[in-house]
C-alpha cells in the first residue's frame, strides 16, 4: 500500500467530510469518491471515525506549525489581518477542523490539548 493512496483518502475525507458533515460522509462515499477501493481504504483505517480522528489529530498540528510561522505583529490590527487571512488560506482544513469538534464536542471539549 502506497504512501500515495493514504494521502488520497485523507485528502478526499477531508474535503468531503468539510462539505458534507458527518452524517454525508461514508467509507463508500469515500470510495467512489476517492477511486481506491472500500477494502484499501480499511487497510488503513479501521472505520470512519479512526479516520476522521487521524484527520483531524494530523491537521490540527500541521495548521499549529503553520501558526508559528506566522510573524509577530506590530499592532491589533495587522495581528487580526494575518489571522485573518490565515484562516482564509487554510478554510477547507478549518472547515474540517470545526465540524469536527462540532460534531464530536462532547469528547473533544474532555481533551487536554489546544485544538484551534
Amino acid at each position: 500500500m502506497s504512501v500515495h493512496t493514504k494521502q488520497t483518502i485523507i485528502t478526499t475525507s477531508k474535503r468531503l467530510f468539510a462539505l458534507n458533515g458527518y452524517e454525508g460522509f461514508s467509507m463508500r462515499i469515500l470510495a467512489k469518491e476517492s477511486s481506491v477501493g472500500l477494502s484499501r481504504i480499511y487497510h488503513f483505517f479501521e472505520d470512519k471515525d479512526v479516520l476522521l480522528k487521524y484527520i483531524f489529530d494530523s491537521t490540527n498540528e500541521e495548521l499549529g506549525i503553520k501558526r508559528t510561522t506566522l510573524h509577530l505583529p506590530t499592532t491589533a490590527g495587522q495581528m487580526l489581518h494575518d489571522r485573518i487571512l490565515f484562516q482564509f488560506q487554510n478554510i477547507e482544513d478549518i472547515v474540517f477542523l470545526l465540524k469536527y469538534l462540532l460534531h464530536f464536542r462532547r469528547d473533544s471539549l474532555r481533551l487536554e490539548s489546544r485544538y484551534l
